[in-house]
């Protein structure tokens, strides 16, 4: 008869085979589900917010110095942009990248979402076609 050691180190390969056929077969549906056309546009959109606001945090302290000759309000324009027009120009980016967001999120829901929501819409308007119609009783 096997000791408990000896049991206990069976007991403990079989579950870790059974934990790395589980995250084997994870891996592939994720790898699927990343691979679609709206991840896929969602990642180019991320990346393309990350880039921008890369470029802008890096490349006007750069300038400063060039724009410090330029006075807005006799305040020089590279300090003025250092100090509120990177947060204004990230704030309009953030907007701009959730508007786009939320269009592909729109284009790509799924069906079931649009025929219940027209559901929903004819079953509020049936409703209220009813309320009407008995003088709201």
């Amino acid at each position: 008869m096997p000791d408990t050691a000896t049991r206990n180190d069976a007991h403990t390969a079989a579950g870790a085979g059974r934990k790395l056929r589980r995250l084997r077969h994870l891996r592939h549906e994720t790898a699927a589900g990343i691979d679609n056309p709206y991840w896929r546009s969602t990642r180019r959109l991320a990346v393309a917010a990350v880039l921008v606001w890369a470029v802008v945090a890096l490349l006007l302290p750069l300038a400063s110095e060039q724009l410090d000759a330029i006075s807005v309000l006799e305040i020089p324009l590279g300090y003025y942009l250092g100090a509120q027009g990177s947060l204004i120009l990230v704030a309009i980016l953030m907007l701009l990248a959730a508007r786009r967001q939320n269009r592909l999120d729109f284009a790509h829901r799924p069906a079931s979402t649009v025929t219940a929501r027209h559901n929903a819409g004819q079953l509020a308007a049936t409703g209220a076609d009813a309320e009407r119609a008995t003088g709201g009783r």
